[in-house]
């Protein structure tokens, strides 16, 4: 771990690993990192290898940006269970998802989970699903929701987006011939993770 020489892409925590940094802190390498909420800070490369091995023994272990509204207890339980933060709703919209897909009980199991539709694996991880969620989609702008850009396929990262109204209104299945609906699920087959999960 501290053998480590390129951090660029790495993910830890809530962090994204941007760049270099060019100044060092008594004498330590720093990176610039981009946190899920969108704000950017400088992190010591110690700091980064010890979150590290706390997530690899912990994985509710969450490194964040400072920011106090990140500070809710271990693993960000604020953050992860809604709470009263700025991503509220994008933590609803998840919920929506994963009930519609994997809740029989829920009236809008039928036109998802019953249909098939699935979430995958990395969005249901005990723990980190929400984190994961958001990380690939981002905050949701205002006006728009989800949004699965095969109407066909499953809620995955290559296939969801947020979307306005009037985007999702014409994404509908009832706006597709037979013939396309069963393009799309031919396309949807062909790419859904193998780790898709019911």
């Amino acid at each position: 771990m501290s053998k480590r020489k390129n951090w660029v892409g790495i993910r830890v925590g809530l962090l994204v690993i941007t760049k270099r940094a060019c100044k060092k802190k008594y004498g330590e390498k720093m990176w610039h990192t981009r946190c899920v909420c969108g704000k950017h800070t400088v992190v010591a490369v110690n700091n980064l290898n010890a979150a590290l091995r706390r997530i690899e023994t912990d994985p509710r272990t969450i490194r964040a940006c400072g920011d106090p509204a990140h500070r809710s207890g271990r693993a960000h339980r604020q953050f992860i269970h809604g709470g009263n933060h700025v991503h509220r709703r994008e933590y609803h919209t998840w919920l929506g998802m994963n009930q519609r897909c994997r809740n029989p009980k829920n009236p809008a199991y039928p036109n998802y989970g019953g249909r098939g539709i699935t979430v995958c694996a990395r969005w249901t991880e005990k723990g980190t699903g929400f984190l994961n969620f958001f990380a690939d989609l981002g905050p949701r702008p205002e006006g728009m929701s989800l949004d699965r850009e095969n109407v066909m396929g499953n809620y995955e990262p290559g296939n969801c987006r947020w979307a306005d109204q009037e985007t999702q209104n014409a994404n509908r299945r009832c706006n597709y011939t037979p013939e396309q609906l069963a393009e799309f699920q031919r396309e949807a087959d062909e790419t859904a993770a193998p780790d898709d999960v019911f």
